[in-house]
Parts: structure tokens; C-alpha cells; sequence
């Protein structure tokens, strides 16, 4: 009985994070400068790609980053999208998963427990000065050497996080401590560049939270509240680029209820992955 409470409050957590960021959603879409003309691409989004979004989400949920590692290349591989249009979509959707997990988070209390809130403002104040560039390097640098930078990166990372030795975690009170913070600016700066040039803060993020040893839950929630921030001020220097268009912003506002659903699949099952098989798994997919 009390396994069946659980699984219908979570359930229920769910539901309430989809509608609040499908309202969120709505309302967003409504105060965009071409409201109207978002509204008449709307007939001309394609399915196919609104399910890519989907499953890169899910995947997203369960291990609090990738959508982008997933959804950016098979974008520009399937439908040809170039890098310039992928990563202003995928924030765009990306940003209403991340408020429906936050919005879940909250409400069940990890947010709280993760705590840490000093290593989250060092992180965000050294993205808010990484993005701006990061986004001037989308539009200025050959798209092949973002891929082959950001390739090579996620090849190491990937490596490290199966055969390095395992961290012990570093206790909140020691992160607290100044040279701490300071160490964790040039995370976040590394971060805030991938996410304004490729929509993917998440790996330096990673990075940072295995390397100090943090379980999964405390990483899936510090990295939603790192990237909430950091996908504000992506659109919004995408939006200052002229990115941010009105059929951009049609593909994602269709693709945000089969996003927002996959979300909460993927929450639920994050609460019952293995810590150690959590680990093999996102650095191998990675």
C-alpha cells in the first residue's frame, strides 16, 4: 500500500510539473514578438521531428543531461538542419523540460535536500559570462570545428567516466568554502559556452559533479538548476542573433506536449535507476 501511495504521489508530482510548464508554455508563446506569425507556421511543424525531441527527452529525464549530445546531430544529419537553427530549437524545448523537472523537484523536496546553493551561483555566474560567447562562436566559427571540439570532448569525457576511479563525495560544507567557488567558476564558464554554441552545458557540468563525487539524484538536481538559468540567457542572446525565428519557435511549441510527457516518464524512472548503473550508462552513451 505504501509503494502504491508513492508511485500515485509521484505520479501526481508529474502531472502537476506537465501542466504547469505546458501553461508556462502557452503563455510564453503568446508574449513572443511574432505571436501571430508562430501561429501560422503551427500546420507546417513536422511530426518527425517533434518525436526526435521526444525520445532526446526522455533520455534527458532519466539522466538530468543529453538531449542536445542526441538531438543537435540528428538534426543536422535527418533533417538537415544546420547548427544555427538546431540549438535555438532544442533550448527552446529544452528550456520547458527543465521547468517541469525543476517545478517536480521542488515540489518533492530534492531541491532542498541537494542543497549546495553556493557551487550552483559560482556555476551560473561563470556561465552568464561563458553563453555570450559561446553564441558569438555559433554564429562566427565553422560549424565543423565546434563538432570536432565539442566530439573530442565528449570522447574524453565519455572515457574518463568509465575507467576513472570513482570520487568520494565531497561533503556541502567543504563546497562552501571559497577556494571551492572559485574552482567551480571555470565550470561553469566551460559550460555556459557549450550551451550557447552547442544547447549542451551539461557534460562540463558533469564533469564538476563526478569529479566531487556527487550521487545521482544530488546531480540530476544541481544540473536542472544550473541550466534553467543558463537556457534564459542562451534565447535570449539567440533571440538578440535573430535565431530565434517564428518557425523555430512553431517546431518547438508542437513538439512540447510529447516533450513534456516524455519528461515525466523519464522522472519516474530516474527514481528507480541504480547509482553504479547510472554511472556506466551515461559515459557510455556519452
Amino acid at each position: 500500500a505504501g509503494a502504491t501511495a508513492e508511485t500515485a504521489a509521484a505520479g501526481a508530482t508529474a502531472e502537476t510539473a506537465v501542466a504547469a510548464a505546458s501553461t508556462a508554455g502557452a503563455a510564453a508563446l503568446a508574449l513572443t514578438p511574432f505571436g501571430t506569425q508562430v501561429l501560422q507556421a503551427l500546420p507546417h511543424v513536422d511530426l518527425r521531428i517533434c518525436l526526435l525531441q521526444a525520445g532526446a527527452s526522455l533520455f534527458a529525464s532519466i539522466f538530468g543531461f543529453g538531449d542536445a549530445v542526441i538531438a543537435v546531430p540528428l538534426l543536422a544529419v535527418l533533417f538537415h538542419f544546420e547548427a544555427t537553427q538546431a540549438a535555438p530549437l532544442v533550448v527552446f524545448v529544452t528550456f520547458f523540460l527543465t521547468a517541469a523537472n525543476a517545478a517536480a523537484d521542488v515540489q518533492g523536496g530534492i531541491q532542498q535536500e541537494a542543497g549546495r546553493w553556493s557551487t550552483s551561483a559560482a556555476m551560473i555566474g561563470g556561465a552568464a559570462c561563458g553563453v555570450p560567447l559561446g553564441v558569438t562562436a555559433l554564429v562566427a566559427v565553422e560549424p565543423w570545428a565546434i563538432r570536432a571540439g565539442v566530439g573530442s570532448f565528449l570522447l574524453l569525457y565519455g572515457v574518463y567516466d568509465i575507467f576513472g576511479s570513482e570520487s568520494e563525495e565531497m561533503p556541502a560544507s567543504e563546497e562552501a568554502k571559497l577556494a571551492s567557488v572559485a574552482t567551480t567558476i571555470p565550470y561553469g564558464f566551460a559550460a555556459g559556452f557549450l550551451g550557447g554554441a552547442i544547447a549542451e552545458p551539461g557534460p562540463v557540468a558533469v564533469v564538476l559533479g563526478k569529479a566531487r563525487g556527487w550521487s545521482p539524484p544530488t546531480l540530476r538536481a544541481m544540473l536542472i538548476r544550473f541550466f534553467l538559468p543558463v537556457q534564459i540567457l542562451s534565447l535570449a542572446r539567440f533571440n538578440a542573433e535573430g535565431l530565434l525565428s517564428a518557425d523555430i519557435v512553431a517546431q518547438g511549441a508542437a513538439a512540447l506536449p510529447l516533450v513534456l510527457a516524455a519528461s515525466a516518464a523519464g522522472t519516474t524512472i530516474n527514481r528507480k535507476v541504480d547509482p553504479e548503473a547510472f554511472s556506466d550508462v551515461v559515459g557510455g552513451l556519452v
